[in-house]
């Protein structure tokens, strides 16, 4: 009988071990141990927008209207990144291939200045005829306005008009010389930015004058 009893009782036991493993009594029990365990749903995630597209967006300035993602513009030294547009809205290309790496702006995030650089004006100042049937020589003065324009505000702080004079003539000149005098060239209008930055571009309503000596 004690034996019978023992081995009764070690059965019980051996039922109760694999029960609990098994979690038999925890779905007895309502299963409140795994719910209370359960992670919580994540939240679906919120939708921002689509993000504004380069250089389109950038391309609003140029008529008056901001985009709003681009970066701030601060009156402190450089670098302070901007892109150069034609009046088309256009990215001009021959002057923002020259824009330094650190001045460049490449995506409307890091932009703060939109460049819109005008047509180059081009004028015949003077006309000079030699002897012998040798060719008159044309001297042109070429004008191009510039508008310095916030990205983020579309707001225009400056412009300017920049001049390009031709060099004087020399009494001798080469035969095949016919004219003299070009276009506003980038480096004047880079230099010029980069001065007036840290300054918030105080008006300035004189002409920047260019002296070419090579043509």
């Amino acid at each position: 009988m004690k034996i019978f009893a023992c081995c009764a009782v070690g059965c019980v036991l051996i039922f109760l071990a694999m029960g609990y493993q098994a979690g038999l009594f925890d779905e007895l029990s309502g299963g409140s141990s795994s719910s209370t365990s359960a992670a919580p749903p994540k939240e679906p995630a919120k939708n921002k927008g689509p993000r504004a597209t380069y250089p389109d967006a950038l391309a609003e300035a140029c008529r008056g209207k901001g985009a709003p993602t681009a970066a701030e513009y601060l009156k402190i030294p450089g670098p302070h990144r901007l892109v150069f547009f034609d009046t088309h809205g256009r990215i001009y290309q021959d002057w923002q291939e020259k824009v330094p790496d650190e001045w460049a702006g490449e995506s409307v995030e890091n932009t703060e200045l939109v460049i819109v650089a005008g047509k180059n004006y081009k004028t015949l100042i003077q006309l000079i005829t030699y002897p012998n049937n040798a060719p008159p020589v044309a001297r042109y003065r070429h004008d191009q306005d510039v508008h310095v324009i916030v990205a983020k505000t579309g707001e225009k702080i400056a412009s300017k008009r920049f001049v390009s004079m031709p060099r004087p003539i020399s009494y001798v000149e080469d035969w095949g010389l016919t004219a003299l005098g070009g276009p506003v060239q980038f480096k004047n209008v880079f230099d010029w930015i980069v001065v007036q930055c840290p300054a918030g571009f105080p008006q300035d309503p004189s002409p920047l004058i260019n002296v070419f000596k090579n043509n």
